[in-house]
């Protein structure tokens, strides 16, 4: 009897993540690291020889589909006192002075100037996800450390979002004279609409319907009603930008967080929320080929160290900017050194695309792993540190 190829890669995938994760708990690991090895170990270099690079991408999609909607409502409720605008000018120093490097780094490497451009901003866009996984607990207070880190993520996610609007339209275009501003343009101004209709639907609808299907007191109506909702929005999204069903799953996510049973709805599914994060870190190990390291290692290291050097560095002078203390910025700087889900989504969305070489996404893929798998122990390390001077 056959099995199916995806079938048979995700059961493996997560039986290996799971005797992983187990040895990695008992080691005191953190997960993400078990489960991003056991993605190397289950993939097509190793154990899972026959699955195909398309099989793995499925996956990755599948994976980042779960992710993108779990951040979104991991993402603390809109609060006066939560959101900094004085963050803007230091997230855009983080910003700019990865994309300098990574531009400059893809030239270096014979890339076109297009490609520089992506690389820098793929690895200047920090692990939104476990950043707030890590800072956000069902009861934990909230410091002005935690706020200005939400900002600085919430301001990197808008700005993933504009990129992807942005390669939707270069790709149609090619970036060829005034039909790519005006399209760009004209997408920009309805992306502008159906966030504000967004808004103004959570604040205004959502939470009456919420109300509404609470009051048949059925968790299973309750949570289809939720569910139903999230895929609607992401679809219209899907259907106005065209910038991938992840980025409508996110808003979708969003507009559920403006709702208050929503967001009550979200505590009671914190182990849920883990749980999905597991096939896209196994996944990105999948992607992940470990001649990788030994053939391209100059381009794999240099990209790490943009975004240590770059996203870190950057954190850390726009911290000075803000005025923000010592022990904040050593902990931001930290933080944000660290690509995640939204470079593997930006980049995956540039190949599609043919937009980028495979051997670009390649080192966006391994840069973004190795600092997923740094970024606990460095966090740990400078977390001391900064007590001396908190």
């Amino acid at each position: 009897m056959e099995t199916d190829p995806l079938v048979t890669m995700l059961v493996g995938g997560l039986t290996v993540a799971f005797i992983f994760g187990y040895l990695a708990q008992k080691l005191k690991f953190p997960l993400v690291f078990a489960y991003v090895a056991a993605g190397i170990v289950a993939g097509p270099h190793m154990l899972g020889a026959t699955a195909k690079p398309a099989l793995i991408r499925e996956l990755a999609d599948f994976g980042l589909v779960l992710v993108m909607f779990g951040l979104a409502l991991r993402f603390p409720p809109p609060q006066s006192a939560l959101f900094r605008w004085a963050a803007v000018p230091a997230v855009a120093v983080q910003t700019g002075l990865t994309v300098a490097l990574g531009y400059l780094t893809a030239l270096l490497l014979d890339f076109d100037t297009r490609s520089g451009l992506i690389l820098g901003v793929t690895l200047s866009l920090s692990s939104s996800y476990l950043l707030l996984s890590a800072m956000f607990r069902p009861g934990d207070e909230l410091t002005p450390f935690k706020a200005l880190t939400s900002t600085w993520l919430a301001l990197q996610s808008a700005l993933a979002l504009l990129v992807m609007i942005t390669l939707t339209v270069l790709a149609a275009d090619r970036g060829e004279g005034f039909a790519f501003w005006s399209m760009l343009g004209e997408k920009m101004v309805v992306l502008g609409a159906f966030v504000l209709a967004l808004i103004i639907f959570a604040r205004r609808i959502l939470s009456g319907f919420l109300i509404a299907v609470a009051r048949l007191r059925s968790r299973e109506m309750f949570a289809l009603g939720v569910f139903t909702i999230a895929l609607c929005i992401a679809y219209a999204a899907y259907i106005l930008f065209g910038a991938g069903f992840a980025v409508g799953v996110f808003l979708s996510g969003l507009a559920l967080n403006q709702a208050e049973l929503a967001r009550r709805a979200g505590d009671d599914l914190v182990p849920f929320r883990d749980a999905v994060a597991v096939p896209f870190f196994v996944s990105l190990g999948m992607m992940i080929d470990p001649h990788i390291f030994i053939e391209e290692w100059p381009a794999v290291m240099i990209a790490t160290a943009i975004v240590l050097a770059g996203s870190g560095m950057g954190a850390f002078l726009g911290g000075i900017l803000i005025c923000a203390p010592l022990a904040d910025r050593l902990k931001l700087a930290i933080s944000m050194a660290m690509a995640g889900e939204f470079s593997i989504l930006i980049g995956g969305t540039a190949i599609r695309l043919e937009l980028i070489p495979e051997a670009l996404f390649a080192i966006i893929v391994a840069a973004a792993a190795i600092t997923i798998l740094l970024n606990p122990f460095a966090r740990v390390l400078v977390a001391r540190l900064a007590q001396r001077y908190a």
